[in-house]
């Protein structure tokens, strides 16, 4: 197992799950979103942003995102002193949605201003081999090349499980479960990039947000898309 003293701040929950399921990834965090719960053993780490919203009932969120958006542009606020004073070597975040985090250039700018400049890894995956080439890229860049392709192999393997079993399930059965997956449910939003490959890959038909080959050849959906109730009923999942 190789080891690394670098400094890493996380402003993505699934980065932060990312880095801490490398072998030795977990003790180079030094802070993290507030957003970040998983793995258990962080909590005790500082936080360097917070969402500036309310949380209410679902359609007043929705309300507030679309106002905020309008207004400030971003949903965050985050503590670039903070930040400054951890002296990180890296910093993950990124640069999909501006609604899960803290944009891009407002995190590359506060990495300019610091001396030493951090590197800031930009992981924006829009299907399952996106995810797992951001696993080789956190661990490249947090010095544990070789734990990284351990750690990515493994999660190779466990997609290789289900894919065999989905398969032994269908020879038995030609019937595939119509599957819709939501992100919000007021309004109704239907998930996007690599849900509906998931769902593909689980042995159900993903709906309303059909697979698609992209210019590497790999599957996935759109972007995440505002359906209505109507769409649902007419859409008939299972």
């Amino acid at each position: 197992m190789n080891t690394s003293s670098r400094r890493v701040i996380s402003l993505l929950p699934s980065a932060t799950e990312i880095l801490c399921g490398i072998p030795g990834g977990k003790r180079l965090l030094v802070a993290r979103s507030s957003e970040d719960t998983y793995p258990s053993g962080i909590s005790h780490l500082p936080t360097v942003i917070d969402p500036i919203m309310e949380f209410t009932s679902l359609a007043d969120i929705d309300k507030q995102v679309s106002q905020k958006m309008a207004d400030l542009g971003t949903l965050y606020v985050v503590d670039k002193q903070k930040i400054t004073d951890l002296c990180p070597d890296l910093i993950l975040t990124q640069d999909l949605c501006r609604v899960c985090s803290i944009d891009l250039m407002t995190v590359e700018r506060i990495a300019a201003e610091m001396d030493p400049r951090p590197v800031v890894l930009n992981l924006s995956p829009e299907c399952l081999e996106d995810m797992l080439s951001n696993v080789t890229e956190v661990a490249e860049a947090a010095g544990l090349h070789a734990n990284g392709v351990e750690y990515r192999r493994g999660l190779e393997k466990r997609i290789g499980r289900v894919k065999d079993t989905v398969a032994g399930c269908c020879q038995t059965t030609n019937a595939k479960p119509r599957v819709l997956t939501l992100d919000w449910v007021n309004p109704f939003i239907v998930g996007g990039h690599w849900m509906p490959q998931m769902v593909d890959i689980a042995g159900g038909v993903p709906l309303l947000n059909p697979l698609v080959v992209d210019e590497n050849g790999h599957m996935r959906g759109d972007k995440a898309i505002k359906v209505t109730e109507k769409d649902i009923v007419e859409a008939q999942p299972d």
